[in-house]
C-alpha cells in the first residue's frame, strides 16, 4: 500500500513539474538548430580545401561554415533529407573526401616539385 502511495506521490509530482513548465511557455528555439545538424558537411568540405590550399583557411571561419549549413538545411528539409548520419551515400562522400587526402596531398607536392626549375648550372636533383 505504501508504495503505491508512494508512486502517486512521484506521479502527481512529476504533473506539478509539466504544469510548471507549460506556464513557464517551451524553451527557447536555437533559429539554427536544423543548420547545426549538416555543419558535418561544411566542416568536411573546409577540411578538404585548406588541406589542398592552406592559403585559403582564414577564409573558412566557423561563422561561413555556419552559412554555408544555413544554406544546406531549407534544401535537405525541402527533400526530405534527416541529416548527414541517416545517409549511407552521403556518410560514404565525406568519408571518401577525408579518405583520399593524403593522395590529393602527395599529387599536390609532386606536381609542385615537377613544375620547379633546376637553377642554371645545377644538376638536376629530381633524377638523381
Amino acid at each position: 500500500m505504501q508504495a503505491l502511495i508512494a508512486q502517486g506521490d512521484n506521479i502527481d509530482a512529476g504533473t506539478a513539474q509539466q504544469a510548471q513548465a507549460a506556464i513557464a511557455g517551451p524553451a527557447p528555439i536555437n533559429p539554427d538548430a536544423a543548420a547545426l545538424e549538416w555543419m558535418m558537411i561544411p566542416e568536411a568540405l573546409a577540411f578538404v580545401i585548406c588541406g589542398m590550399f592552406p592559403e585559403v583557411a582564414p577564409a573558412y571561419t566557423e561563422e561561413a561554415k555556419l552559412n554555408l549549413a544555413r544554406k544546406i538545411a531549407p534544401v535537405a528539409e525541402k527533400h526530405g533529407w534527416n541529416g548527414p548520419g541517416d545517409s549511407p551515400e552521403l556518410m560514404l562522400a565525406v568519408g571518401a573526401f577525408g579518405f583520399s587526402m593524403p593522395a590529393i596531398m602527395a599529387y599536390r607536392a609532386r606536381k609542385a616539385l615537377a613544375d620547379q626549375k633546376p637553377e642554371e648550372g645545377k644538376p638536376d636533383e629530381r633524377t638523381e
